[in-house]
């Protein structure tokens, strides 16, 4: 009876160690699952977060590579030329106001300069355009004058344009790479990357208190400087009707660089080093052709108004290089030597007894 008990608890005792034994091994697979479902898991985030990425390099694969533009290309020239007139209206009210404080003034005075304006103004201009100026209004005669105010906001608007980035030595940098990436890779991947870039490094803000105080100087150096000739209130209506003409420039930049990707679509602004092309150019007063035949070639004074050009890439293919096609959507408006009568003579090399033969009659 005993034998037959300490035999029974043997058996349950080999049983329990089995037993133990199955479920240490079921325990170990278990183990060796769950690493094996965490090294699974672990391959699965991995391939989701390289699907992912792959899916975000094809993303911008695509974007620099995609053609399709936002603006049409002829909305450009179209809100150029508003803001043109914008310009345009701006200045022939300060001529208007100007001549009209000019007519009612009754003094024998002779109009002060000041020191600061009138260095100014000859730096800018020369001595001649400046002496021209003051005895152009002095006579009643604002077609000059107007043209530099014009030319004044023309230029601010353009600088605005024309700039990527609001800092002179990052802008330089970001066209020198934009050139570089046109060269090797095209034009679509380069304004591609410019609009990436000029989303990152945009402002949407242009400030005009430069552009105020180079008029300021130019009413100084004509003698409107004195509060008697209301020129704070001048001031103060071309500050309000400045902000009217920086929205249509920030709208102008932002087609230009993010909009258009197809073509480069840009500003069109000529120096006055230049000679007048036909092709290029208008004349803003129509008063260069009478008397002086063709106009070609005829010294350019100053530009007036922004034009547009947009330059295309045409890929022939079989092994043939690009070519670019320039063309001109807006033609800049641009005052001319032959309008004052001065076709002739050229600012910078004008002859020191030519300069002082201007005399400024008293106002």
């Amino acid at each position: 009876m005993l034998r037959n008990q300490q035999a029974e608890i043997h058996r349950l005792q080999s049983a329990i160690s089995g037993e133990s034994q199955k479920a240490i091994a079921a325990q170990q697979q278990l183990t060796n699952v769950e690493h094996q479902l965490a090294e699974m898991a672990g391959k699965l985030e991995l391939a989701q977060e390289l699907a992912e990425t792959r899916a975000e390099e094809l993303d911008v694969a695509h974007s620099f590579m995609s053609t399709g533009d936002r603006y049409c290309v002829a909305d450009v020239p179209r809100i150029v030329h508003m803001m043109n007139e914008a310009i345009d209206q701006c200045a022939g009210l300060i001529g208007i106001e100007v001549l009209q404080r000019q007519a009612s003034r009754r003094t024998g005075r002779t109009g002060q300069l000041t020191a600061a304006a009138r260095k100014w103004m000859t730096d800018k201009w020369g001595g001649y355009l400046t002496h021209r100026v003051i005895a152009d209004i002095a006579r009643g005669d604002g077609v000059l004058f107007e043209s530099m105010v014009r030319n004044m906001f023309v230029v601010w608007c353009d600088d605005f344009i024309s700039a990527v980035s609001g800092d002179p030595g990052q802008n330089k940098a970001l066209k020198m790479l934009w050139g570089e990436i046109s060269k090797l890779h095209g034009m679509v991947v380069a304004n591609n990357w410019l609009s990436i870039a000029y989303s990152s490094t945009k402002t949407q803000h242009i400030d005009s208190l430069s552009v105020i105080k180079d008029l300021s100087r130019l009413l100084a150096t004509i003698g409107f400087g004195k509060v008697e000739d209301n020129r704070q209130w001048l001031l103060a209506y071309v500050h309000h009707k400045l902000d009217s003409i920086a929205e249509e420039a920030i709208t102008i930049k932002k087609m230009m660089l993010q909009g258009i990707t197809s073509a480069s679509v840009r500003t069109l602004y000529h120096s006055q080093e230049g000679a007048y092309n036909a092709a290029e150019m208008e004349d803003s007063y129509k008063l260069g052709s009478t008397g002086y035949g063709p106009l070609n070639g005829i010294r350019v004074i100053l530009t007036t108004a922004l034009g547009v050009q947009c330059t295309t890439v045409h890929d022939p293919g079989s092994n043939q290089s690009p070519k670019k096609t320039r063309t001109v959507l807006l033609k800049s408006r641009v005052l001319l030597s032959s309008a004052l009568q001065m076709e002739s003579v050229k600012i910078e090399s004008a002859p020191r007894e030519l300069i002082h033969l201007v005399e400024v009659p008293e106002v």
